[in-house]
């Protein structure tokens, strides 16, 4: 994605980019690693470092199609990883890895947490 593309996308344009510097380079490099991860198919939440104990926990309620789902898309990504492809243009164009599917059950999760450790001490 080129950089005055990633401009438009901020409220007010190119005004709103010198206002903001931080959320400038905060929605640059979230169109980044959106577009990299529309090259394999995977949706941010994908990636999360899995032996975050709020992680595991999470995984454990989701919805099943959306482990399942979840699953599906990183073995399709190690596999195209692999063959050192991406997927097709019109594939690409159809993912969405900006898609929440895991926050509210995460966050779920740290509270659990939270409170369990305010209830041993």
């Amino acid at each position: 994605m080129s950089l005055m593309k990633a401009i438009g996308l901020l409220p007010g344009g190119l005004s709103a980019a010198f206002t903001s510097p931080l959320l400038f380079a905060a929605t640059v490099y979230q169109a980044s690693v959106h577009q990299s991860l529309k090259k394999y198919g995977l949706q941010y939440e994908d990636i999360i470092i899995a032996e975050h104990p709020d992680y595991q926990t999470a995984l454990k309620y989701i919805p099943h199609d959306e482990y399942v789902g979840r699953q599906r898309r990183i073995r399709r990504a190690i596999d195209i990883s692999l063959k050192h492809e991406y997927l097709p243009a019109e594939i690409q164009a159809l993912q969405t890895p900006g898609k929440v599917y895991m926050a509210e059950e995460m966050e779920k999760a740290r509270k659990r947490r939270e409170e369990r450790e305010w209830l041993r001490t």
